[in-house]
């Protein structure tokens, strides 16, 4: 990658995975620090970014704010100033690609539904987890348990960063053809783009099918705990992604926000990563700037 380029990872942390859940917080992970915006609905937040801060090595700012809508407008309020620059490259763990993926959609689904503008104008995007799973080997011993169970699974707790049941490490490795297999498929991914849903769920169904024959990690936390060292899985407070969903409805605003801080930070120092190790090509770049602007 250019090293023009400032890496931006971003995660979203929800109140589950269906059309009627919302959205409770949104981090950035900058070159120099974190940025949370983190929805309490209008409850008690007392120094929150000082209580995060403490907690958290890197510089943290936290903003509160009122409602989903408010958290939303704030963030494209943020996006227009720091992010809609070329120098700029915005990236995310299964931001779009694992069974559709989970933050953008999320995203876009509830921008529309507040009526709120799309944030990221001109801004270039990168999903990771195709670079990290078809550039690195992230195969272990199938009877291997994650650290953090189910934590990146969203679909029950708000969190979705490409995990399965428990973190995608399903079955032994039984033999080379599986491996070939899936190798071909994550090939045929990194090489071009999904052009439809209808290829969105075949080719999940396949990986999800290799996958279980061989102990391959694809979520967030599993790669990270392969490829990392170990530092922001000892930072996250949660266990299970379930504890997102629960943080939020007992206001339990710190450690939610540490979480999201967590997972932005285990994004970027696979970003980074990818950045050593990986060809240009191999982040098939894309624009998020919709055919439509707003005022438009």
């Amino acid at each position: 990658m250019s090293d023009r380029l400032d890496l931006v990872a971003f995660d979203i942390e929800t109140t589950g995975f269906t059309v009627d859940d919302e959205v409770t917080v949104i981090g950035f992970a900058l070159p120099m620090g974190v940025r949370v915006f983190c929805r309490t609905d209008r409850r008690p937040a007392p120094e929150l970014e000082q209580t995060v801060q403490q907690r958290v090595p890197d510089t943290v700012r936290v903003s509160t704010h009122p409602s989903e809508r408010a958290l939303l407008a704030a963030v494209g309020e943020f996006a227009a100033a720091r992010l809609a620059d070329d120098d700029v490259l915005l990236v995310a763990y299964n931001g779009e690609r694992w069974r559709a993926g989970f933050d953008l959609p999320f995203l876009r689904t509830r921008l529309a539904t507040t009526d709120v503008a799309w944030p990221f104008q001109n801004s270039p995007y990168a999903d990771l987890m195709p670079i990290i799973t078809n550039r690195f080997n992230t195969t272990v011993d199938g009877s291997a348990s994650s650290d953090d169970g189910a934590a990146s699974d969203r679909a029950a707790g708000g969190d979705c960063d490409g995990g399965g049941d428990g973190g995608d490490r399903v079955g032994d490795i039984e033999n080379n053809d599986a491996d070939i297999k899936i190798n071909e498929i994550d090939n045929e991914i990194g090489e071009k783009d999904i052009e439809n849903d209808e290829e969105d769920i075949k080719t999940a169904a396949a990986e999800s099918d290799a996958d279980e024959r061989v102990g391959t990690r694809r979520d967030l936390a599993g790669v990270y705990a392969t490829l990392g060292d170990g530092t922001y899985d000892e930072l996250d407070p949660f266990t299970d992604s379930s504890e997102a969903v629960t943080a939020f409805e007992a206001g339990r605003f710190a450690d939610l926000v540490v979480h999201n801080v967590a997972d932005v930070l285990r994004t970027r120092h696979l970003g980074r990563l990818a950045e050593r190790y990986c060809s240009k090509s191999d982040f098939s770049l894309k624009s998020l700037t919709p055919t439509i602007h707003a005022g438009d």
